[in-house]
């Protein structure tokens, strides 16, 4: 009996272990992907106000150079 609940018990451990790491690599997964989304939402719009400004700016160096 007490070796059997003992097994039982490492069983129950190393399957819920197992479990848990599929879990949280899942979540993990996830996260990243949606992290990594929103990242680069906010990076490529940051990347294009920038290029956006600095277009303006040679624009408009360049007509009151040359105008």
């Amino acid at each position: 009996m007490y070796v059997c609940r003992q097994a039982g018990r490492q069983a129950g451990r190393q399957a819920g272990r197992q479990a848990g790491r599929q879990a949280g690599r899942q979540a993990g997964r996830q996260a990243g992907r949606q992290a990594g989304r929103q990242a680069g939402r906010q990076a490529g719009r940051q990347a294009g106000r920038q290029a956006g400004r600095q277009v303006c700016m040679y624009v408009c160096m360049y007509v009151c150079m040359y105008v």
